[in-house]
């Protein structure tokens, strides 16, 4: 059986990330994706990062890459594209996303003369190098240019530990979205 990395994303959020948490707590996401072809000797590399927040009854998704395999700041100020603010489209956003990401690697697969695609090997999973992290952010972050939908530049004060999460985390156990 396989699953998407986005639906992993989602239930790992549902399951421990509840609805109207505090609006500095941030879940930090790493995902790695690829295209290999041995025989013209094809290798693409992609390294995505995801930021989520829950202050209200929404999720706040934002999301960035890298040609090549990256490690992402997780301090001080970044810039981010704000993917999504509604809670009935989130999940959504973090597809459309990672599919705009693993098609800039199908293009460049395509200039090759006779690529084959049943002969490519293809992977999305989350990165090795980083693991799902609980960050706290000063807030929402601020608009860099005139569409909401766009770059923001974000601060992030420093990586949390799960016990320091905690103490940002909503209690209530209703604003869970997800089974547990």
């Amino acid at each position: 059986m396989k699953i998407g990395v986005d639906h992993a994303i989602a239930e790992f959020v549902g399951a421990f990330f509840p609805l109207f948490s505090d609006q500095n707590l941030a879940l930090s996401f790493v995902i790695a994706s690829g295209f290999s072809d041995y025989d013209p000797g094809f290798h693409y590399r992609a390294t995505s990062h995801i930021l989520i927040q829950r202050p209200m009854n929404n999720a706040r998704v934002y999301g960035t890459w890298h040609e090549g395999i990256e490690r992402f700041q997780r301090h001080g100020e970044i810039v981010m594209d704000l993917l999504s603010t509604h809670n009935s489209c989130w999940t959504d956003a973090i597809a459309t996303f990672l599919r705009k990401v693993k098609g800039v690697g199908m293009d460049r697969y395509c200039e090759i003369d006779g690529h084959r695609w049943n002969e490519v090997s293809e992977f999305t999973t989350f990165s090795v190098f980083q693991k799902p992290t609980f960050l706290l952010t000063t807030g929402k972050g601020e608009q860099l240019g005139q569409e909401r939908l766009g770059p923001w530049k974000l601060n992030i004060q420093k990586k949390l530990t799960l016990k320091e999460a905690a103490e940002f985390v909503n209690t209530d156990e209703s604003n869970y979205t997800r089974w547990r």
